[in-house]
């Protein structure tokens, strides 16, 4: 490998998290909505899942295993403890809990300190789990910063540098609402750009187009899709085509194979005339 090869390539950063179980809903969507970004903003819980999370922190022991019963909106939850023996395991019913529209908890089988669990079920509809601000993350970096990620299974993401002031923003925002005593711990390493890291984005776009394009074949070809969904499917393959070229430009080099991987994508539409009809997205489909 030479060394000594040039680049013509913008800079960026590494990105990466370690998220809390607690965030404050309203102060990330107030932070968000300065930032311009409030639609990002993750749902809060809703009351049944906050039920589920009250009682995975009551029935804590590995033996306790919570099931969902038959119609969980309306009977929700029971605790079923295992016990393992030499040839076959038992179980035993210990407590039914559910939770109404409003939020009111009640144990309907068994004991359980049911202000203890409302009051849980309270704190947890009132709090974000880490899943929900990491896919919100994702979706900013990805669908809002033309960000990549670097793995196939996430947790490690490319933020190109002129979009790295915008996404230090977001993890000021989010750093910020972390409810104590649980933390928020975003990092952003400014990358070194040599040989193998700029083959590492490259594969990493790569694999990103060939998933996409599949996906958007399958769907075209397999489906009877109307005159509207067929164009919701061009705009997502012209958006395609603009992201292979600003990595095309991030990279200095061209990038073949997501065009030849994405053009066997939109072959699907030349027999979807309805496509057609709208010439500025068939244009940029095709182009």
């Amino acid at each position: 490998m030479n060394a000594t090869t040039p680049f013509n390539v913008a800079a960026g950063a590494m990105t990466y998290w370690s998220l809390g179980q607690q965030t404050d809903p309203q102060i990330l969507t107030n932070g968000l909505s300065q930032l311009g970004l409030p639609d990002y903003s993750p749902k809060a819980r809703t009351w049944l899942t906050s039920l589920r999370a009250a009682l995975a922190e009551m029935f804590a022991k590995p033996e306790e295993l919570i099931r969902p019963l038959k119609n969980k909106a309306r009977n929700g939850y029971t605790i079923v403890v295992e016990c393992k023996g030499e040839y076959e395991n038992t179980y035993s019913r210990e407590v039914n809990a559910c939770v109404d529209k409003e939020g009111g908890v009640s144990v309907t089988v068994g004991y359980a300190d049911v202000a203890e669990l409302q009051r849980l079920t309270n704190h947890y509809h009132r709090v974000l789990p880490s899943s929900s601000v990491s896919d919100m993350l994702t979706n900013i970096i990805h669908d809002k910063l033309g960000g990549i990620s670097m793995k196939s299974n996430g947790g490690l993401y490319f933020i190109p540098e002129d979009r790295i002031g915008t996404w230090q923003n977001v993890i000021m925002v989010v750093e910020a609402a972390a409810v104590e005593p649980t933390t928020n711990d975003l990092s952003v390493v400014p990358l070194e750009l040599n040989e193998m890291t700029l083959r590492d984005i490259k594969r990493s776009i790569c694999r990103e187009v060939e998933s996409e394009a599949e996906r958007l074949r399958k769907d075209i070809a397999e489906n009877d899709l109307g005159d509207e969904a067929l164009l919701n499917r061009a705009v997502r393959a012209s958006q395609l085509r603009d992201r292979i070229r600003q990595y095309e430009q991030i990279l200095g080099q061209a990038l073949d194979v997501c065009h030849q991987n994405l053009d066997i994508a939109v072959q699907a539409f030349s027999v979807a005339s309805a496509v057609q009809d709208d010439a500025e997205v068939y244009d940029g489909v095709f182009a």
